[in-house]
């Protein structure tokens, strides 16, 4: 047996603390449908990317988010699966949208590059 055998770690975050949004109206987001619940958490917000953690979103929720990010148009080179999705849109902006367990989703909106 080896001496590392015995180790065992464990990490822990504190819960992200989620309040009412509203979906940007200008920028990355402004291209993608909002989602339905409005209580969330910006990660990024710049001209160039939009990231957002979403609450109350249980996995139905987050799978009809997805058809309706592809009948949106993001349905470009798209790769899907029960809790990841990834596509572009016909103008070039890229999503990625995971669902993260515990009723959250994770949003990620990037622009076309140049």
């Amino acid at each position: 047996m080896w001496e590392s055998d015995s180790l065992f770690k464990v990490s822990i975050e504190s819960p992200r603390e989620l309040t009412e949004l509203t979906w940007p109206t200008v920028g990355p987001a402004s291209v993608v449908p909002a989602p339905e619940s409005t209580m969330g958490k910006t990660d990024v917000n710049t001209s160039d990317r939009y990231c957002v953690w979403i609450g109350n979103t249980p996995i139905k929720s987050y799978s009809a988010y997805v058809d309706k990010l592809m009948s949106a148009g993001f349905n470009v080179d798209y790769s899907r699966s029960e809790k990841w999705f990834k596509a572009k849109n016909a103008e070039g902006y890229d999503i990625l949208a995971e669902y993260l367990g515990y009723d959250t989703m994770y949003i990620w909106v990037d622009v076309p590059e140049e």
